[in-house]
């Protein structure tokens, strides 16, 4: 306790930002207060509101830093040196890997999914997965521009359909389904994955 208390500014809001996600995961943002939060910060509320406004500035929180880091992630998978087809087809193969090693930080917008009502929260969240769509347009646009996927659908729709498969591979996933986990999995994965961008296909523009 003591040592949490000569905690700097900075130090406090991320131990905050921390506290609260796993709160959320656990319980939900509709059941979580910030007097939980505070509670398992072993701090008061007053602390925790010299450093966030509400209940809803720290999940905004959280989302912007989950998205920074898929940003980055894609960011890094954009570095190499293949085309948008294969660069895509690199994110799809790994996602399993990323997804179980951000596993708390997905739990959290999964449950908010399910649980928020008002409108600003939900326009947070639709911000969040807009974020995902637009580093993967940019993907999606690249292979148009160097032929490795198809012109006939718009980059956008494309991007949409990876991102509502990835929401929904975090669902399944977190189940346990010994399927979606098998090395034929991945193998067929692959093969999916391709045949949805035209990679290949003899009909492409």
């Amino acid at each position: 306790m003591a040592g949490k208390n000569r905690m700097n500014s900075e130090e406090r809001r991320a131990q905050l930002v921390d506290v609260a996600r796993r709160c959320f995961a656990s319980n939900g943002y509709a059941h979580t207060t910030t007097a939980k939060i505070a509670l398992m910060a072993e701090v008061s509320e007053p602390v925790l509101y010299r450093h966030f406004d509400s209940k809803l500035d720290l999940f905004h929180e959280i989302l912007a830093s989950t998205l920074e880091e898929s940003r980055l992630y894609f960011a890094a998978v954009a570095a190499q040196p293949s085309n948008g087809a294969e660069k895509i087809l690199a994110l799809a193969v790994d996602f399993p890997r990323y997804c179980e090693a951000n596993r708390g930080r997905f739990r959290v917008i999964e449950r908010a999914l399910a649980s928020v009502e008002d409108e600003k929260s939900r326009g947070i969240i639709r911000g969040y997965y807009e974020g995902i769509v637009e580093s993967l347009t940019r993907l999606v646009e690249e292979g148009r521009r160097d032929g490795s996927i198809r012109c006939d659908v718009a980059p956008g729709s494309l991007a949409w359909v990876f991102t509502m498969n990835g929401v929904g591979f975090c669902l399944l996933s977190a189940l346990g389904i010994p399927e979606i986990i098998a090395p034929d999995f991945t193998t067929d994965l692959r093969r999916i994955v391709l045949g949805m961008l035209g990679y290949g296909a003899s009909g492409q523009e």
